[in-house]
Order: structure tokens, then sequence, then C-alpha cells
């Protein structure tokens, strides 16, 4: 962890920040919603994403698995697995860099020792929940039940892990300025 933590610290600058916000921002603007919809026909355009409900039960999820078929149902899948499984590589360091750029590179003392790597906690339970994803999909309606579940919490997880980064990075941006005032 140590020499993924020193690395952070080796490359974050405003140059590294603003090429992964730049990637950052492209895969939320084009390859995530548009790299599924180039693939499906247009009556299916309007399917619900699962990756993007904030908690869900078995009973939606068999809602919104039930409506995925043929060349949709293809799509996600190879989306799940192959460009939200770059993504979260992509906000990992985002995030990294600019937990590194407030905690270290500012001079402010991080409240642990491996600060800059809190974002791995997203990735571990982004890919468990596009595992699950994947899953259900393959399998419908098999297992969707604990399938779901699992999911559920995976993906509630990994919420909860963006909203205690949020606010560390927030916490941070405070201490510095109230440590540089000083």
């Amino acid at each position: 962890m140590k020499t993924i933590s020193d690395l952070f610290i080796k490359i974050s600058n405003w140059k590294s920040f603003a090429v992964f916000l730049a990637l950052y921002i492209a895969f939320n603007a084009y390859f995530l919603p548009k790299g599924f919809k180039s693939k499906v026909p247009t009556e299916d355009l309007n399917l619900p994403i699962l990756d993007l409900q904030f908690g869900f039960n078995p009973e939606r999820v068999k809602d919104i698995v039930s409506q995925y078929h043929g060349e949709a149902k293809e799509a996600y899948i190879m989306g799940a697995g192959i460009t939200d499984g770059i993504y979260p590589a992509v906000y990992f360091c985002l995030f990294s860099i600019i937990l590194t750029l407030v905690f270290y590179k500012w001079k402010i003392s991080p409240w642990f020792k491996y600060l800059n790597l809190l974002p791995i906690g997203l990735v571990f339970f982004d890919y468990l929940e596009n595992y699950h994803i994947i899953k259900m999909l393959r399998t419908y309606p098999e297992n969707i039940d604990s399938l779901a579940t699992y999911c559920s919490f995976f993906t509630l997880i990994k919420w909860v892990l963006a909203g205690i980064v949020l606010a560390i990075v927030i916490a941070g941006i405070v201490q510095n300025v109230v440590f540089n005032e000083k």
C-alpha cells in the first residue's frame, strides 16, 4: 500500500488532476451513457440502469432485469464488463489525486497514513456490484433474490463510501483554509 500511496504523492499535481478530471467527465458524458445507447434498439433506450439506482430490492431488480432482452441485455453486460470495468480505475485515480493534493501536497497531515488510497474501497464495491449485475442479467430468473440482495448491499456501500470520500475532501479543504489563515 505504501508503494501505491507514494506513487500518488509523486504524480499528483494540477496536470494529472486535469487529465483524470477530463477522463472522468468523458466517461460520465460519453462512454457510460452513449456506449450503452449506441448498441441497443431505439425502443430500449430508456431502460433503467441498475448501477445508477440507490438501493433496490429483489422485486425492483426483477422488474428491471426482466425488461432486458437480446441486444439491450448484451449491451448492458458488455458495458458493465468493459466500460464500467475501466471507469472505477479512472475515478480511483482522480479521487486519490484529489486527496493527495488536499492532504499531502498542501502539507496538512492526513488523518491516517494512506488516506489517499481510501477510494480503493469504492472500486472494490463497484466491481462487486458490476459482477452481480452481470450475473443477474445472465442467469435471470435464477437466484435473482439473493443476487439482488447482495448487489443492493454493494451498491449502498459504494455510495456511502463515495459520500465519505467527498466529506473528507471537503473537510481537508476547510482544514487547509483554516490552517493557511494562521
